[in-house]
Order: structure tokens, then C-alpha cells, then sequence
């Protein structure tokens, strides 16, 4: 085992015009300047993006292993594990990772995993979508005899009720589903990992219709003629109902409420003029 494979799991995985993008610009249009256009974020990462960033690592690492059998054959088992060490992140969010990867092996073992056919490991597509740019990552793609599966790895801290419906209006699926690379008509699975003290586990399944994906596209444009209205104008409104949610102040609060005093809370690259980004 080479670092060079190991190397390949640690490369940024943010795509240009990807689904959080959007959804930033659609939460509130400030927001998606300050973060996208003026490159300002906060000093420290959330810990739970953090442990979701190392879950997502180590799990393309045993899909990525379970892809060709010569890999299976070639590289060890424990690669998932030297992947998830080698990151930046500090020791109790790889720990937590690796308890957390680790009864997924165990858990899906033992069970059918819903699959037959490992295809693809952090597929990125890139392309335009009636003039809009967009592009995603796919966790992971699979094949079920010959029903194409899109996997998205989701962790949580409570079980999702395994109707679908806390995902079944999900813009980043439907996605992933409208710009499909390959041939047949795929369905969409998340793959839940909830992180109680017992480990729980679930694939829930999500059917779209073609007229979502037509709506969705349709919605999708809509939101890029409001971003090319903002740059032309030079002007990115708030939107107030966005600045507290329901896990607390936007990322951005202290800054559109006390204005550029409160600087030392964020990153902010040299050279910004705070004052005329934040009017």
C-alpha cells in the first residue's frame, strides 16, 4: 500500500456549482457573497462537518478497495482506517469516525447491502443544465443486477422515521438523478449512519418523478437568473428569516450584526473591503 493511495482520499472534495452552493444563495443571498464571492469564513469548522467530512473519507476508501477484485486482492482490508488517520482533523473526531465505519462494515456484513456491483467511488459530474452550470459528487454508484443505484452517506444523531420523507424533496438527490452519466434510469438511496451510543443503520430509498426533476430544473434556473440580477446590480441582499436557525445564528451573524468590528471571529482574505462587502 502506497501513500499515494491514501493521498487520493484527502483531496478536497467541494465541487464549483454544486448543490450547497446553490442552497447557500437560496438561504440568503449575503451569505452566498460573503462565503463565495468574498471568501470569508469562520476560523474553526463545525465539528459535526468535520466528523461527516472523515466518515465520508473512510467509506470511499472500502468502497473505492471493494471496486476491482485485484484491489481486494492488493490492498488491505485496514485501508478505510490508515485513510481516516491520516487527515488534519483532531484524534476524538477519527475516533468517532472510526467507531462509526467500523459497525457499518460489521452492521452490512450481515445483512444485504442492496447491491451487487460496486461502479464508482466520488463520481464527479460537471455540466450545464439549460445554460446553468452544475456539477455534483455521487458518494457512491452501484448496480443492482441492472437497476443503477446513486448512494448518498448521510450521519445523523437521531434514525430517520425510513419513509424517505425527511429526504424525499431533497435538491441535492435530485441532482445527482438530472445529470446522470451513464445509461438506464437510476433510483437514489441515502445511506444513514446514526451516531448513538449503539451504532444504528439504514439505505432508504427515493423515488423521483420526471416531473420533479423537470421542476427542479426549472427552479434551478430560476435561481441563477436571481444571482446574475445580484451581480449586476452588485448588490446581495439579506434574508432575515435565515439569520437565526434552528441549531443557532448563521455563521455570518456577528458580522452582519456588528459589522466589521467583529473581523477577528472569521477569516478574512487580505485585501477585503469588509465595509462594502457587508453594506
Amino acid at each position: 500500500m502506497t501513500d499515494s493511495i491514501i493521498r487520493r482520499f484527502l483531496k478536497h472534495t467541494a465541487t464549483r456549482w454544486g448543490h450547497s452552493k446553490y442552497e447557500t444563495l437560496e438561504r440568503c443571498p449575503k451569505l452566498f457573497d460573503l462565503r463565495y464571492n468574498h471568501k470569508v469564513h469562520g476560523r474553526t469548522t463545525p465539528r459535526a462537518a468535520s466528523l461527516g467530512t472523515v466518515i465520508h473519507r473512510g467509506l470511499a476508501a472500502v468502497y473505492w478497495r471493494r471496486m476491482r477484485p485485484q484491489r481486494e486482492a492488493e490492498v488491505t482490508p485496514d485501508l478505510w482506517r490508515r485513510v481516516i488517520a491520516a487527515g488534519y482533523e483532531d484524534e476524538f473526531i477519527k475516533l468517532e469516525a472510526t467507531r462509526l465505519v467500523s459497525a457499518h462494515e460489521q452492521f452490512w456484513a450481515d445483512k444485504d447491502e442492496g447491491f451487487d456491483k460496486v461502479v464508482a467511488v466520488e463520481k464527479l459530474v460537471e455540466t450545464e443544465i439549460d445554460g446553468v452550470p452544475y456539477s455534483t459528487r455521487m458518494d457512491l454508484v452501484a448496480k443492482r443486477r441492472k437497476l443503477p443505484i446513486i448512494y448518498d452517506h448521510k450521519s445523523s444523531s437521531r434514525m430517520s422515521d425510513n419513509t424517505g420523507t425527511e429526504f424525499a424533496m431533497s435538491g441535492q438527490l435530485m441532482g445527482m438523478v438530472a445529470v446522470w452519466p451513464y445509461k438506464g434510469k437510476p433510483v437514489a438511496r441515502i445511506n444513514l449512519l446514526v451516531k448513538t451510543n449503539t451504532p444504528q443503520f439504514s439505505r432508504i430509498g427515493l423515488a423521483f418523478t420526471e416531473n420533479q426533476i423537470a421542476r427542479w430544473k426549472k427552479d434551478l434556473k430560476a435561481l441563477w437568473s436571481d444571482l446574475t440580477r445580484y451581480n449586476a446590480k452588485g448588490y446581495f441582499p439579506r434574508r432575515y428569516s435565515a439569520c437565526m436557525g434552528r441549531y443557532g445564528p448563521c455563521e455570518m451573524f456577528s458580522l452582519c450584526h456588528a459589522g466589521p468590528g467583529m473581523a477577528g471571529e472569521y477569516f478574512v482574505p487580505k485585501g477585503t473591503n469588509l465595509t462594502e462587502a457587508l453594506r
